[in-house]
C-alpha cells in the first residue's frame, strides 16, 4: 500500500514536471534568491522593532534584551542546522536554512512585538 502510494506520488510529481512552462520553472539559484529576500524582509523587520523595545525599556531590562537576543541567534542557527540535516550537502540546503531562519525569525519578530506592546502593569512584560 506504502509502495502505491509512492509510485502515485513520484508519477504525479514527474507530470507536474513535465507539463511546467519554462517560464514558470525556476532555477535554483532563483529560489535561493527568493528565500534571500524573505529573509533580508524579515530580519530587517526584527531589528527594527528590536531597536524600538530597547528604547522603550529601563537600562537593566536593555542588557537582559541583548543577552536575550545573543542567544536567541544562536538558538535559530542551531536550531535551522538540525532541521535541515536531511538535506545536508544537496543543492536545496542552502534554502532550506534561510526558509528555517525566516520563519524563526518571524516568530521572534511576533514575540518582541507583544513586548512592545504590551499593557502598563502586565507581568508578562519584559523591564518596563
Amino acid at each position: 500500500m506504502f509502495e502505491t502510494r509512492r509510485r502515485i506520488a513520484a508519477a504525479a510529481l514527474l507530470l507536474g514536471l513535465a507539463t511546467t512552462s519554462p517560464a514558470r520553472a525556476q532555477s535554483q539559484l532563483d529560489l535561493d534568491q527568493a528565500a534571500g529576500a524573505k529573509f533580508s524582509a524579515a530580519d530587517k523587520a526584527l531589528n527594527l522593532a528590536y531597536d524600538k523595545l530597547l528604547d522603550k525599556i529601563s537600562p537593566a531590562g536593555q542588557k537582559a534584551l541583548i543577552a536575550a537576543q545573543r542567544l536567541w541567534v544562536h538558538f535559530r542557527d542551531a536550531e535551522c542546522a538540525f532541521e535541515t540535516m536531511g538535506s545536508l550537502g544537496g543543492s536545496v540546503y542552502p534554502m532550506a536554512v534561510t526558509v528555517c531562519r525566516t520563519r524563526l525569525t518571524r516568530v521572534r519578530l511576533a514575540d518582541i512585538g507583544a513586548q512592545i506592546n504590551c499593557g502598563e502593569g502586565d507581568m508578562t512584560c519584559g523591564a518596563q
